[in-house]
């Protein structure tokens, strides 16, 4: 997804309607991403809200138009890895709370979208976004380093001993 430099800069100049588009656009990406994360339906659109905050009031900070979607994408991980800091006294790999995503909605429409949503459950919500950041987005041992404040070797045994937890669990199958 790319952003023309036109809709970046009606940002920066605060017109609402270019700022609304961007929302429209790219919060279905970042409340995903995130509420794969949390499976907390309240707490990622908590996060998605202050992603977006941070988002606006930061637009004048942001020197590399080009990069605009990873920008916001990196604003919302690291709301997420504060949340996680956060709660980390209140959540355990079980957390079965009534908020809880569930299949309605998020609306999968697959098989194997539910089975990695219940084996991504059964990791904490801080191996969860170190192993999505390294798989799905792409993110090298070193970025997600830095976004931690830790060592290569911390985002590395964290995918290390997530990927060996997952690939121990038996395959769940839905009738």
């Amino acid at each position: 997804m790319v952003f023309d430099t036109a809709l970046i800069n009606k940002m920066k100049r605060g017109e609402q309607a270019a700022f609304s588009l961007c929302y429209q656009l790219l919060s279905p990406v970042i409340y995903s991403s995130v509420l794969r994360v949390c499976h907390c339906k309240n707490s990622a659109q908590d996060i998605l809200q202050e992603t977006f905050i941070e988002i606006y009031k930061n637009l004048d900070t942001l020197n590399d138009e080009g990069s605009f979607v990873a920008w916001c994408k990196r604003i919302g991980y690291y709301k997420t890895i504060s949340w996680i800091r956060k709660n980390k006294k209140h959540i355990s790999e079980a957390d079965q709370s009534d908020e809880l995503i569930d299949k309605s909605d998020l609306q999968v429409s697959i098989e194997n979208n539910h089975q990695l949503t219940r084996l991504m459950l059964k990791i904490t919500p801080e191996s969860r976004l170190i192993l999505w950041l390294f798989i799905v987005d792409g993110y090298s041992h070193a970025e997600i380093a830095a976004m931690h404040g830790k060592t290569e070797s911390f985002s590395k045994s964290i995918v290390s001993r997530a990927l060996k937890k997952l690939s121990n669990e038996e395959p769940v199958h839905e009738k």
